[in-house]
């Protein structure tokens, strides 16, 4: 089934209410989703909605937590168009899984939703951040983002220097060179759009920072003035309307990697 993505409608959107469209619980109710690889463990099962508010992981971002009909959702992902929220069961003292599983909303019944909004609000500035500082090593250096890394307290981002001839090394001066120019763009505060486009060819014709690799349903964020912005690339994540609610950049460190010809720097945003 296609659901309906509320987080693609309205990022503040933090709750709702959705029809449970499937619940997955045996192993045999797996076989209901081609792809989906399920294991009974008696703990924990998957729910299907009609409509969610819960982003899945994708695009180096981690999915939105949070609750559904009061049971905690500790996972979300998606196969084809159709998302899946992982929910654990409540423990039991007596009646074990089968009373667990008895916890489950049932198939067609109403139920509300509500994301872990720090969570997600966390998760909206660095993704935005890492768009800013990509697009500026990109200006100022010909950096090429060849993958990034969200973690708990800090995030990496592998830069490497292949658009610019000029340079081939990365310094931590060049660091913070670009740090500045990241910070003049959040304080700037300045619009952060999401275009959605059906085919390659009419996303194309954006000042896009990476060629694109996909054909259909295409999303690209943009941060700042199209004809000259701070970031253009396409991305499925979810990001803040401003630059501004972004806070700040702060870059470490910067390392040789074996992975990327130039090196590795790890940036933090905070309010």
């Amino acid at each position: 089934m296609n659901t309906i993505k509320l987080f693609q409608q309205d990022v503040y959107m933090k709750e709702c209410s959705a029809i449970v469209a499937d619940v997955i619980y045996e192993e045999q109710d797996a076989e209901r989703h081609p792809g989906l690889k399920w294991k009974k463990d008696g703990k924990s099962a998957l729910i299907v909605l009609d409509q969610t508010v819960f982003f899945p992981v994708g695009g180096g971002q981690s999915c939105d937590i949070g609750t559904i009909a009061g049971l905690e959702v500790t996972d979300v992902f998606d196969i084809g168009e159709t998302i899946f929220h992982k929910v654990t069961l409540p423990e039991t003292c007596e009646g074990g899984a089968d009373e667990a599983k008895g916890a489950l909303p049932e198939t067609g019944s109403t139920v509300h939703c509500a994301i872990d909004w720090p969570h997600r609000f966390d998760n909206m500035q660095r993704h935005c951040g890492e768009h800013i500082l990509s697009g500026m090593f990109h200006k100022a250096y010909g950096g090429v983002n060849r993958g990034f890394h969200m973690g708990e307290e800090y995030m990496t981002v592998d830069i490497s220097l292949e658009d610019d001839p000029a340079y081939d090394s990365l310094t931590f001066d060049m660091a913070l060179h670009v740090e500045d120019m990241v910070n003049e763009a959040i304080w700037a505060n300045l619009p952060v759009t999401t275009r959605r486009f059906a085919t390659r060819a009419e996303a194309e014709n954006l000042p896009l920072r990476k060629k694109l690799t996909i054909e259909k349903d295409i999303s690209i964020v943009c941060v700042g003035d199209e004809n000259d912005p701070s970031d253009c690339v396409a991305c499925c994540g979810t990001h803040p309307a401003t630059s501004g609610q972004v806070g700040l950049v702060k870059i470490y460190k910067v390392e040789k990697t074996k992975a990327c010809s130039a090196s590795t720097s790890t940036p933090a945003t905070g309010p």
